[in-house]
């Protein structure tokens, strides 16, 4: 239902109350916040910000010169002002919660509130106190799963280190004493105010929540996640004792809770970007309220990798869907299993000596299907195992042995044999005995453990079928990567197949046809090229993650006005240029242009870039970019560049901005767009070209990189530096077609 089309039956907000009759006038704060809660509820409790907008001006029946009329500042109008506060108002007493950026939605509160009520929840708000007996929701969520508190130690993580050697996280926040005898967040307030008087109420106020919260919230049994120095990881454990007070604490966090620390801490590279986002909150106590995020950092607690989202995919039904269609497990599949088992002899550690090359071939050959393990077929030949002399095979029936039966981690062993890009190891590998012939080896040999799929990379590899079914990228060398990928994909699939790793691939060879998992493969094999060859994600991009969240923090509206002109300068340089870079952190001094804005052009400019990162028209990003970049403008500043201006946006909005500085150019969004045979960017003004020309490589490359926009920026500077197909004026080769002429596989050529 559109937020706009009231239901006959639901009374309207100007039935309630009627709007200021005045030309300019608009409706108060008190009558606004009851019009927000009723527009909500039309729309089954979450609408955007604009969308409420719409249906308040129109129930208000307001007229035009009510809608347009602008504050002071100009920046917005009056509406837009008033429902803010109103929506502010509305989160401090319960009733309204933001969940995402420019969205609003109704609590279990708002949801039975009536206007009455909502008027006396106001007021023992503003009184500071609760007598009415309305039931509100509890502050911490009722579940039997243990809640997950991040909780910092100091502003960059430096007494880390310190918390986990003695087992504990904790506070400071003044000199308030023991609170173990406190009974409520008021009592707290008050200590607070007396302890730190020429704090604001909000101020106050957020330091006695924060301490409320590790005195009555904070539980034996929940999570604690804590960044570490710098923000290069994050250690993890599990509460064991509640809130104490550190008598003779000689760092000042006087307020601890017992923690168990996991024993290494979890670096960054293994947390993605959403959940890196949600574990950047500010506060130094944060509840983390998100279900799915308190779940992925258990997660990260038990295995030291995050699981990532929920996929959207319906699995059980998917699966359904498969036995119905394929009725699986058939005749071939029933074939294929004997083929396995009967090869699994012929490779046990007391027989592969003994293994022939036509032996060999059958289940090397690029002719056995996606999903099987060997083909018999006469005529069948690899031209790199006629290649091989006496002592080359006999190395390669060694290399065989150690791969199914040596000591060791089996990624090792992986990489000792190939190489990550499925050649050859000039050492210990063999030439033609590629990625594709290791990966069968090993699911003959295993078949409970390894997925007999073909390849890691290229089409319908592993890491494409991770993709294709929302689970987490892999990282490190290309045997880690394979075993990762093995392992994720098997766990993945085990609740419907249980330790069918045959019906698991068939299961994936159904799936890969259906318009759920029809990702472009020409891409796939370019992302995993990308992969294979740059390594990422590497200690540099790390890096530029990190410089990235500490230079968001200066950016916040909060903090801007101390944004130095030396941080600007790590921004707008040359070093920046290109794709996949945020900030040049080596700046031996400062721009010429921005050394030459005096103290109120320069105060100036930071409140334009304020506009242009955090302003009031948050559904026109692209008019709020040509106020910046516009000549014409008044918010334009001499020296800021285009380029400039993006990267600031890829800082304070990385989940939605890929960090690409230009626009046009060899390096620009338009060659971008042109690389991947995607349209021009469409609009009227430079602004909308930019943001729809960011929109279409989002969300084209989304299917691949998630919402890691650093690695899509990364990708895209990448494959610029490659040579495009069909830039020698022939056609691109098909190497299915060349593979099979040749007797040899694809992945080899």
């Amino acid at each position: 239902m559109s937020i706009t089309d009231r239901p006959s039956n639901e009374p309207a907000a100007n039935e309630v109350h009627a709007a200021s009759t005045s030309d300019d006038a608009i409706p108060t704060v008190a009558q606004l916040k009851w019009s927000i809660v009723l527009a909500l509820r039309d729309v089954g409790g979450s609408a955007s910000v604009p969308a409420i907008e719409e249906y308040v001006a129109n129930v208000l029946s307001l007229t035009e010169r009510q809608r347009s009329a602008r504050t002071p500042s100009g920046r917005a109008t009056r509406l837009q002002t008033g429902l803010r506060w109103a929506a502010f108002e509305l989160k401090q007493i319960g009733v309204l919660d933001y969940p995402k950026r420019n969205h609003r939605e109704l609590t279990e509160l708002g949801l039975r509130v009536d206007e009455a009520q909502l008027k006396q929840l106001q007021t023992e708000y503003e009184a500071g106190g609760s007598s009415s007996g309305i039931e509100r929701p509890p502050e911490r969520r009722q579940t039997d799963s243990p809640a997950v508190w991040l909780i910092r130690a100091g502003g960059r993580g430096e007494l880390a280190e310190s918390f986990v050697e003695n087992g504990i996280a904790a506070v400071g926040f003044g000199q308030l004493g023991d609170l173990s005898e406190v009974s409520s967040r008021d009592e707290i307030l008050e200590l607070v105010k007396l302890d730190w008087p020429e704090s604001s109420d909000g101020q106050a106020r957020a330091r006695a929540n924060q301490l409320w919260a590790l005195l009555s919230q904070v539980r034996r049994g929940d999570v604690v996640v804590m960044p570490s120095m710098n923000n290069s990881g994050f250690a993890l454990g599990t509460v064991t004792e509640e809130y104490w007070y550190r008598h003779d604490a000689a760092d000042t966090r006087h307020h601890a809770v017992s923690v168990d620390w996991k024993p290494d801490e979890v670096p960054r590279t293994a947390v993605r970007q959403d959940l890196l986002k949600a574990l950047g909150l500010r506060p130094t106590i944060n509840l983390i309220r998100s279900d799915d995020h308190a779940r992925r950092v258990q997660q990260l607690l038990e295995t030291s990798q995050d699981p990532g989202p929920r996929s959207a995919l319906d699995l059980p039904g998917l699966v359904e869907q498969f036995y119905r269609e394929t009725g699986y497990p058939t005749d071939t599949h029933e074939g294929q299993e004997r083929l396995r088992a009967e090869w699994a002899v012929k490779l046990a550690p007391e027989n592969v000596g003994e293994l022939s090359p036509s032996d060999l071939l059958a289940y090397t050959s690029s002719a056995v299907a996606y999903g099987h393990y060997a083909e018999l077929r006469e005529g069948l030949r690899q031209q790199w195992i006629d290649d091989l002399d006496g002592a080359e095979y006999d190395r390669l029936l060694d290399s065989i042995h150690d791969l199914c039966w040596g000591d060791g981690e089996l990624s090792i062993r992986i990489d000792r044999l190939a190489d990550q890009v499925g050649g050859s190891n000039k050492d210990t590998g063999i030439k033609g005995f590629t990625g594709l012939q290791v990966s069968r080896t090993l699911a003959i040999c295993h078949p409970e453990q390894f997925l007999p799929l073909p390849s890691q990379i290229g089409r319908w590899g592993r890491e494409v079928v991770l993709r294709a079914l929302g689970l987490p990228a892999v990282h490190g060398s290309y045997g880690q990567r394979v075993v990762d990928a093995n392992n994720r994909l098997r766990e993945h699939l085990a609740p419907y197949f249980e330790k069918d790793t045959a019906g698991m691939v068939a299961f994936i060879n159904w799936f890969k046809g259906t318009e759920n998992g029809g990702l472009d493969p020409e891409l796939s094999d370019l992302v995993e090229r990308f992969h294979a060859k740059s390594g990422y994600r590497t200690e540099a991009h790390d890096e530029q993650e990190r410089l990235r969240a500490e230079w968001a923090e200066k950016l916040a509206p909060e903090n801007i006005a101390n944004f130095s002109r030396l941080d600007l300068t790590g921004v707008a340089s040359h070093g920046t240029w290109g794709s996949g870079r945020y900030v040049y952190p080596h700046a031996r001094g400062v721009m010429q242009w921005i050394r030459d804005l005096d103290e109120v052009e320069y105060s100036r400019m930071l409140d334009h870039i304020r506009y242009l990162c955090w302003g009031e028209d948050e559904d026109e990003l692209s008019r709020r970019y040509d106020q910046l970049t516009d000549s014409r403008s008044e918010r334009n500043t001499r020296g800021l560049k285009h380029s400039t201006t993006s990267l600031l946006l890829a800082i304070c909005h990385p989940e939605d901005f890929l960090p690409i500085g230009q626009q046009g150019g060899k390096w620009g969004r338009v060659a971008m767009l042109s690389r991947l045979g995607l349209p021009k960017p469409t609009g009227s003004s430079l602004g909308q070209r930019v943001v729809d020309a960011n929109s279409r490589l989002r969300a084209h490359l989304e299917p691949h990189f998630g919402d890691d926009t650093l690695g899509m920026g990364a990708f895209l500077g990448w494959l610029l530096e490659q040579e495009p197909l069909g830039s020698t004026g022939t056609d691109p080769v098909d190497l299915t077609k060349l593979a099979d002429e040749l007797l040899v596989d694809v992945d080899f050529l």
